[in-house]
């Protein structure tokens, strides 16, 4: 029994080694986040939100293992709002007009565009955890923001560094903007991520309204209520234009059938219940 990552390569060897696998959503999703405090005009932020071109880049990585979602949790998740859509499309366009609502003006400098206000060219820093190569399912909407920041005459700078570089960096509110991932628990409580009074709240969102409903989430076991609740706190959070949410992608299983009764398996398992939850009666041949 073991568990690789979940995605096209690893699902074609496995089939080719003749073992048996199961698929399941992960709980938890990969984002991009942006620092509020470093980035603090709410118009940049969405300029940049409207340069993330992600659906693209999750293919590329993830195949059909994974898919692009469009709020800030874990689909998986009783609260996820159904019928989400997307709050920020890709656009060259939008993101300017977004720029320039921020007072940024496009001038030709030595026949070269640049992005600037107050003599300034918009420049910002992306940090993503790696190796160097760019192996991250984040990474092409990286360096297409970089080119299309280029074309509008601003400036992306990409740090692929090594996970304790890139961590303690997050940790010390060093970047601009960042790509991680979330692991979700099966309560949907966001508040140690955005209430602006925790250590976890690495985007530096500071919203009374907000803190309040995720104050108001954790006082009643109503799970209506709570969905509502929760489904205006993601519109919040997208309006803010911290964390863009990316992609929400699959785990896999896989069993050796000469060893493990295949039939035996749980019929249907779920990221709350997996294998494991019926081992007793797991049998092996």
């Amino acid at each position: 029994i073991s568990d690789p990552p979940c995605n096209p390569d690893n699902i074609a060897e496995v089939e080719a080694a003749g073992l048996h696998y199961e698929t399941i959503m992960n709980n938890g999703y990969g984002y991009i986040g942006i620092n509020a405090d470093r980035i603090t005009d709410v118009n940049i932020r969405k300029g940049l939100m409207s340069l993330m071109n992600r659906a693209p880049a999750v293919r590329d990585y993830y195949g059909d293992t994974a898919s692009v979602i469009e709020r800030p949790m874990s689909i998986v998740s009783w609260a996820y709002p159904e019928g989400a859509e997307p709050y920020y499309t890709y656009s060259k366009d939008e993101a300017l007009k977004f720029f320039q609502a921020a007072g940024y003006a496009q001038t030709q400098q030595g026949g070269a565009t640049v992005l600037a206000k107050d003599g300034q060219q918009l420049k910002v820093e992306v940090g993503i955890p790696g190796d160097g190569t760019g192996n991250h399912p984040s990474f092409k909407i990286l360096t297409q923001m970089k080119l299309d920041m280029e074309e509008l005459g601003g400036v992306l700078e990409i740090r692929d560094v090594g996970g304790q570089v890139f961590f303690e960096t997050l940790d010390a509110d060093g970047w601009d903007l960042w790509c991680a991932a979330w692991g979700s628990t099966i309560d949907p409580d966001m508040y140690q991520v955005y209430h602006s009074g925790q250590s976890s709240n690495h985007y530096s969102i500071n919203d009374p309204e907000l803190d309040q409903l995720l104050e108001d989430g954790r006082r009643t076991n109503d799970v209506e209520k709570r969905k509502e609740i929760y489904a205006e706190c993601l519109e919040i959070i997208m309006e803010w234009a911290v964390e863009m949410p990316v992609y929400q992608r699959m785990n896999m299983y896989v069993f050796n059938p000469e060893i493990v009764n295949i039939e035996t398996l749980p019929a249907e398992m779920s990221p709350f219940y997996a294998y494991f939850a019926e081992i007793q009666t797991l049998e092996l041949h």
